[in-house]
């Protein structure tokens, strides 16, 4: 009975319970994956520094071409390991 009450003090219903466990597990009861589609292995997420400045111009950049600041960085080192090879 504590756990009705609960359920309705805190506003939190079984359903919405089971669907938070689905999505941590990455699936609908469709069977449809949860979120982005993974592309070749996988993405990870890193952290870098960058001047101020640099950042600014990138980002500018990366708006008149219409892409992320993500995918301009990602094109940018796929550039950099073509030319080096």
């Amino acid at each position: 009975m504590a756990t009705h009450r609960r359920a309705w003090i805190t506003g939190v219903t079984m359903a919405d319970t089971v669907q938070k466990l689905e999505r941590r597990i990455g699936t609908l009861k469709s069977g449809y994956p949860i979120g982005r589609p993974k592309i070749g292995q996988g993405a990870k997420r890193i952290n870098i520094l960058m001047e101020k400045a640099f950042l600014k111009t990138a980002d500018t950049l990366a708006r008149r071409k219409g892409m992320t600041r993500a995918g301009l960085i990602v094109e940018s080192v796929k550039a950099y390991i073509a030319g080096a090879a």
